[in-house]
């Protein structure tokens, strides 16, 4: 085999694993010393493996998958603990933690972080408050590991865990071990204002609080601060309270059986006697305390059921009813649990009781209405045999003594039953007898008529005793009989033209019921005017406009008896008597109707709205073409040459006829030769025959004319045929004549009336001469 070889194989032998033996012997000859006493059982060369990688490099992960350190890998990889926080997470174990230093060498590492007493014990996830932080960490870390250093991991969180020894309140489960709920970690006392703690929540107490037990102090209920109480049950009234009841029934019960803190005192109590018991307590008994019964002379023991068990010595009745026992059995008479009187429960028609079968009224009536007596051991006895119907105080003065006690059964069917047999029933009601039962009257019980069994004098008229006049509230009078038959309320016998002072006659003898008149009956107060509510006041067509009186124009037989002329204030006469009532009278109420004619005519379309609503200025009621015009009379009656026109060579142009006026200028504004210039008066002038002669006054203007001029024409003067507004001055219209004038010239000479007159131009005088002396021809 060759060098190489031989080395080859050399290398492949310690590849494949065979050199190891000879690294770890040459490695533990050279060991750096031996390991801590809590790695002692692990010192050996056998296992040097187990920590490290096959060298001399180290795993934390074999470190912390060390059986030992199985926790603390878990709190890391939840990342709780000093060792999960930042100041540690990530590191290798041994730059805090170092080994082969000897066997009493401390592994923990303290001076890596400062020292033990320096240590933040926030970075642990549990922050030191109160008295926590100025505590000896030996105070709560107790436990040391075989080396005899001492552990930190592993402490629980909760208070008991250190106090569980030094708490008051004999807690033992871990969750009541919870100090902080109640206490902070400064002082025990006192404890926090507001603690997680509920004494309604089963986490957290046995028995919720209720009722009284809500104000009472905790240290009533739990002295010394012990809160689990001396009893198993801690609801237990025992626990705290003292029963009365010791040596007594009710000190065998649990006594929440009748009290309850919800009734706030010891003296409230409910408990269910009947439920509880199956002996129902009421009347007397229900208010009876418990005592009175269940007494302490019975100390353990039930009272027995029966009555006379206690009732014994409150017997009033002596021997009377000795019959029913010694003392005699209470239950026989009395109910069970009520008052002594007056009701009664005993079975007189049990043979076992009595030999008298108590029938008809009297199984009702009360011990006392026969067996008389006034003390509780006094009942009458009575021998059936021998005591009859009026044997008894009750029958002493019935039917006013008419009958004896031997025809009691002859009407009446059986002791204590007032109902009659059917033959007596025929002997006083039948249809020869004084009131026979007939119609309604057959089916009547006896005492609906003979009150108190009174049968003598019973009165016959209905409402004597009977009926109550609840119809007619005796507004007709008591006797009934004169409109009624017996049994019966039909009025068969009434006639109202006979009974009444309304005989009916025409239409009223055709209504179907009486109701139609006499709304409710009410007969007595029916109004007798037909407008009146109840009779025609709501078929009234004329819906009251005409009134009350209907009769003035209506008959009872239906006839309309109406008259325009005499009972209307507008007559009718020419065609207006032809006419229909519905051509005026849209509606029968009638009222409001306008009297004027244009109220029902509406101007017709030939007057083309000119004519307006005064329909009678022209026409009269016999026709519309019987006109009369307006201008024979008033304001503008027509004359002369008027009278002959047609009425539209003055009212042109759809010019209303109305309001045209009388003035001439009106129609003669065209052909006024005036040109206006006068008033619009032309009549003071003109006549209505001719406009020629004119009859003007020219005084009646201001100007009294002179001279000549009161005989030359108009137009001499009002050339242009302006008639108003001209000068009464001479030069105002002989100017120019008087320039024409050249001897003497007249240019400058304006006062006529200096030289001239009005009657004449010449001759005229000059050079001082006097002349008219006024310049104007009015005088």
């Amino acid at each position: 085999m060759s060098a190489g070889v031989f080395v080859g194989l050399v290398l492949g032998l310690w590849t494949l694993g065979l050199g190891p033996a000879y690294a770890q012997d040459s490695f533990f000859e050279s060991s750096p010393g031996a390991l801590t006493e809590s790695h002692a059982e692990i010192d050996g060369k056998d296992h040097c493996n187990d920590c490290h990688t096959g060298g001399r490099e180290l795993s934390n992960d074999k470190c912390l998958g060390c059986h030992d350190h199985n926790d603390l890998r878990d709190r890391i990889r939840a990342g709780k603990g000093f060792h999960a926080s930042r100041q540690v997470r990530g590191k290798k174990c041994e730059s805090c933690h170092f080994e082969h230093k000897g066997k009493n060498y401390d592994l923990r590492g303290w001076r890596s972080v400062g020292g033990e007493r320096d240590f933040d014990h926030k970075l642990t996830g549990w922050e030191l408050k109160g008295k926590h932080a100025a505590s000896d960490c030996a105070r709560c870390h107790r436990r040391t590991n075989r080396q005899g250093l001492r552990v930190y991991l592993g402490e629980a969180d909760n208070c008991g865990s250190c106090h569980k020894d030094d708490q008051p309140h004999d807690f033992v489960r871990k969750d009541k071990l919870d100090c902080a709920r109640c206490h902070n970690e400064s002082v025990w006392k006192p404890a926090t204002r507001k603690m997680k703690f509920d004494h309604n929540n089963p986490k957290d107490a046995d028995m919720p609080l209720l009722g009284s037990h809500e104000e009472v102090a905790c240290g009533k209920c739990h002295p010394n601060s012990r809160f689990n109480l001396r009893l198993k049950d801690p609801a237990a009234c025992d626990n705290c309270h003292k029963s009365p009841h010791n040596g007594h029934l009710f000190g065998t019960k649990d006594c929440r059986t009748c009290h309850s803190p919800n009734y706030r005192t010891l003296d409230g109590h409910r408990f269910d006697h009947a439920r509880e018991t199956r002996f129902s307590l009421t009347g007397a008994h229900a208010a009876a305390k418990c005592y009175d019964c269940h007494t302490k002379r019975l100390a353990k023991r039930q009272p027995r059921r029966e009555c006379e068990s206690c009732h014994a010595d409150d017997n009033k009745h002596g021997n009377r009813f000795k019959a029913f026992g010694a003392p005699p059995k209470c239950a026989t008479c009395h109910p069970a649990s009520r008052k002594w009187g007056p009701e009664i429960v005993f079975n007189h028609n049990d043979t076992k009781n009595t030999r008298f079968e108590l029938t008809g009224k009297h199984s009702t009536v009360e011990c006392r209405a026969c067996h008389r007596g006034k003390a509780a051991d006094d009942f009458e006895r009575f021998d059936p045999k021998t005591v009859g119907c009026m044997g008894c105080h009750k029958h002493a003065n019935v039917h006013d003594g008419e009958f004896k006690d031997s025809q009691c059964l002859g009407c009446h069917k059986m002791a204590g039953v007032i109902t009659i047999t059917p033959e007596s029933v025929e002997r006083y009601h039948g249809p020869e007898s004084r009131f026979p039962l007939v119609q309604k009257h057959a089916g009547v019980a006896c005492e609906k008529c003979h009150l108190n069994n009174v049968y003598k004098n019973t009165p016959i008229e209905c409402g004597a005793r009977c009926h109550e006049d609840s119809l007619h509230k005796g507004s007709l009078g008591d006797y009934c009989r004169r409109c009624h038959a017996g049994g019966q309320w039909d009025a068969v016998e009434f006639d109202h033209t006979e009974d009444t002072e309304w005989p009916l006659q025409g239409l009223h003898q055709t209504v179907p019921d009486c109701q139609s008149c006499h709304p409710a009956r009410d007969y007595a107060e029916t109004p007798k005017n037909c407008s009146a509510q109840g009779c025609h006041a709501q078929d009234d067509a004329h819906k009251g406009k005409l009134g009350d009186a209907c009769d003035k124009c209506h008959k009872e037989s239906g006839a309309n008896i109406f008259n325009h002329n005499t009972m209307s204030e507008f007559k009718l006469d020419g065609a207006h008597v032809r006419a229909k009532c519905s051509e005026c009278h849209s509606s029968i109420t009638f009222k409001p109707q306008p009297t004027n004619c244009f109220g029902c005519h509406p101007e017709p379309d030939i007057h083309k709205g000119q004519y307006g609503t005064v329909c009678e200025g022209c026409h009269s009621t016999e026709s519309w073409q019987d006109i009369q015009t307006l201008h024979d009379v008033g304001d503008f009656s027509l004359q002369g040459s008027h009278d002959n026109l047609s009425c539209v060579a003055c009212h042109k142009d759809n010019r209303p006829l109305a309001g045209a006026g009388n003035l001439c200028i009106n129609c003669h504004r065209q052909d006024d030769i005036h040109s206006n210039s006068l008033s619009p008066r032309c009549g003071e002038c003109h006549s209505q025959w001719s406009f020629t002669p004119a009859r003007f006054d020219h005084s009646n203007v201001g100007c009294f004319l002179t001279g000549v001029h009161r005989t030359l024409p108009c137009y001499d003067c009002h050339k242009s045929g302006t008639f108003a507004a001209l000068t009464g001055e001479c030069v105002g219209c002989h100017r120019d004549t008087a320039l024409r004038v050249t001897s003497p010239p007249h240019g400058a000479l304006f006062a006529c009336g200096d030289c001239h007159n009005p009657n004449s131009w010449n001759p005229g005088t000059y050079n001082g001469a006097t002349g008219y002396g006024s310049n104007s021809i009015c005088r």
